[in-house]
């Protein structure tokens, strides 16, 4: 239900998801940037600072280079 309410839109979901990560509730952030859809890269990059945000620099080079290895075709930052 979730998604419906939502309709996919990847703005939304990062939105929210910076929400949760300002109120230090990485895992759950994490969680939604994880169900977002990919066709964004900056969800990857997103998904890295929360990582290290939450301690996890490993994890968070991981999702830095899935950002930079993205299809940056029909994307434009805001």
């Amino acid at each position: 239900i979730f998604h419906q309410l939502v309709q996919d839109d990847v703005h939304t979901i990062i939105e929210l998801a910076l929400e949760y990560a300002y109120a230090g509730c990485y895992a759950e952030a994490e969680q939604l940037l994880t169900a977002a859809p990919p066709h964004n890269p900056m969800v990857y990059y997103y998904r890295g600072w929360i990582k290290l945000q939450a301690g996890d620099a490993a994890g968070a080079d991981g999702c830095f280079a899935q950002g930079a290895a993205a299809s940056p075709d029909y994307f434009f930052p805001n």
